[in-house]
C-alpha cells in the first residue's frame, strides 16, 4: 500500500449517530431523531448496556440459596458482619436461616435441577454441622 493511500484512509472519519429514544438516565429525549446531541447526554461506549445490567441481576434459585447461606454464616460468626466488619453470633437467627433452607429443600424436592439440589444439600449439611459445633461451645 502506498504512503499516499494510507494517509488518505487514516484521514477518513466516520460518524456514529445515537437514535435511541432515551437518555442514559432513563428520561426521554426531547427529539428522538435529533442528530445533534449534547455532550453530557451522549452515552460512553464502555458503559454497560441495560441488558447486561439486567442479566447480572437475574434471579436464580442458586442465588437465593447462596444469599440465605451467607446470612446464616454471618449469624454463625463464620463470616464478618458486613456493617461492622466483625464476626457476630446470633444463633437464633442462624437457626432460622438453616430452618428456612431446610423448608426450601423439602418443598422443592423433585422440582430442582440435579446441580441445584446438590448445592442445597451440601450447603444445608455444612450449615447444620457448623450450627451444632457453635451451639456446643461454652
Amino acid at each position: 500500500m502506498s504512503a499516499e493511500k494510507e494517509s488518505e484512509e487514516s484521514d477518513q472519519e466516520f460518524k456514529v449517530s445515537d437514535h435511541r429514544r432515551f437518555n442514559a438516565d432513563g428520561t426521554e429525549k426531547s427529539s428522538a431523531g435529533s442528530e445533534d446531541l449534547k455532550k453530557d447526554e451522549a452515552v460512553a461506549a464502555d458503559e454497560p448496556l441495560e441488558a447486561d445490567v439486567k442479566e447480572a441481576r437475574e434471579a436464580s434459585f442458586a442465588g437465593l440459596i447462596l444469599s440465605l447461606a451467607g446470612s446464616a454464616q454471618i449469624s454463625l460468626g463464620i463470616s464478618p458482619n458486613p456493617m461492622t466488619q466483625k464476626p457476630e453470633k446470633d444463633l437464633s437467627q442462624a437457626k432460622y436461616m438453616i430452618d428456612l433452607l431446610g423448608l426450601l429443600s423439602e418443598k422443592t424436592k423433585g422440582n430442582l435441577k440435579p446441580e441445584e439440589s446438590q448445592l442445597l444439600e451440601v450447603i444445608l449439611s455444612d450449615l447444620r454441622l457448623r450450627f451444632v459445633e457453635e451451639k456446643s461451645k461454652p
